[in-house]
């Protein structure tokens, strides 16, 4: 039950934290995926 008396606001601000991390680690895996095939392009 600890974790339910968390308030609503610290919550929602580790959830949009969350969505941060893991579209800066969608946008490097993008990145490095563009980099790799310029590699074997060239």
């Amino acid at each position: 039950m600890a974790i339910w008396k968390m308030n609503i606001s610290d919550f929602s601000e580790f959830i949009l934290l969350t969505i941060e991390n893991m579209s800066f680690w969608a946008n490097q895996r993008d990145y490095n995926k563009e980099g790799s095939q310029d590699l074997t392009e060239a």
